[in-house]
C-alpha cells in the first residue's frame, strides 16, 4: 500500500490480527496495552483520556503515519485520536459511538453485561474471553494461533473503559471518515453504526457478517482498496 497506515486493535486481541487488511506497511498498535492509563484510581475514565491515548501512541510510533483505522476498542479511540493529526482518511471497523446503551444512544450493551464480565474475569479469565470471542465470530480454528497474555487487570481496565466511553456528540466533519460494519454484529450492533453515516457524515459499507466480517474476502478486498484509495 503506497499510504501509511497506524491501526489500532481491539479488546483482548492483540492486533495482529487485522494484519491481512492492511499489510506489512501498516503499524499496528495493541490498544489493550495503553487501557491501563486511561482510567483512574477510582476505575473512572479520565476526563482527559483522548489526551493521554495521544501521548502514549505518540510515545510508540517514530514515524509519521499518513492513515489512522481501528476496529472495535481500536475504533473509539481511532476517531478520538483523528482530531490530532493530519490524515489522507480515518477508517472505523466495527464501530459506534458508545458501546453501552445510554440516555442519547439506545443502541448499546445493557452496562450490567459489562459489570457481569468484569466480575467474571477475576474467577475465570478464560471462560470470558472464550465466550466472547465467539460471540465475536472466530472459530477455533482461527485462534488457535493467537497468542494472548493479558492479565486481568489489563483486560478489567478495558472494560471499564467501554463501559464508560462516548463519542457523542458527533459532529459532521470535511475530512474523510470510513465506515465497515456487519450486519449481524452481535458485539457492537449495526443500528449503532448507522449513527456514524447519519451523524458524522461517514462513508459506510455493510457487509452480511459479525463482529469479524472482516475476515470474509469480500470485505478484506474492500478495506484494502478503501486504504489505497483515501485521499
Amino acid at each position: 500500500m503506497d499510504k501509511r497506515w497506524l491501526v489500532l486493535g481491539g479488546w483482548s486481541l492483540p492486533p495482529d490480527i487485522l494484519r491481512p487488511l492492511f499489510g506489512e506497511g501498516a503499524e499496528f498498535i495493541d490498544i489493550n496495552v495503553i487501557m491501563e492509563k486511561l482510567i483512574d484510581g477510582a476505575g473512572s475514565l479520565n476526563r482527559n483520556w483522548h489526551l493521554i491515548l495521544r501521548r502514549s501512541i505518540q510515545q510508540q510510533t517514530q514515524e509519521t503515519f499518513s492513515g489512522l483505522a481501528g476496529w472495535s476498542t481500536g475504533a473509539f479511540c481511532a476517531y478520538a485520536l483523528r482530531q490530532y493529526f493530519p490524515l489522507c482518511g480515518t477508517l472505523l471497523i466495527s464501530a459506534a459511538p458508545s458501546f453501552c446503551s445510554r440516555d442519547d444512544f439506545p443502541f448499546g450493551k445493557n452496562p450490567s453485561l459489562i459489570k457481569i464480565m468484569r466480575r467474571q474475569l477475576q474467577q475465570n479469565k478464560e471462560a470470558v474471553l472464550e465466550s466472547f470471542w465467539k460471540q465475536c465470530g472466530f472459530t477455533e480454528d482461527y485462534l488457535q494461533p493467537v497468542q494472548t497474555n493479558y492479565s486481568a487487570d489489563t483486560l478489567q481496565s478495558g472494560l471499564l473503559f467501554l463501559e464508560q466511553v462516548s463519542l457523542l456528540p458527533l459532529c459532521k466533519t470535511d475530512a474523510p471518515l470510513h465506515l465497515f460494519h456487519g450486519t449481524n454484529d452481535a458485539i457492537i450492533p449495526v443500528a449503532g453504526a448507522r449513527i456514524f453515516e447519519e451523524a458524522a457524515g461517514a462513508s459506510a459499507h455493510y457487509y452480511p457478517g459479525n463482529h469479524v466480517f472482516f475476515l470474509e474476502q469480500n470485505a478484506q478486498h474492500d478495506i484494502m482498496e478503501c486504504c489505497k484509495n483515501c485521499s
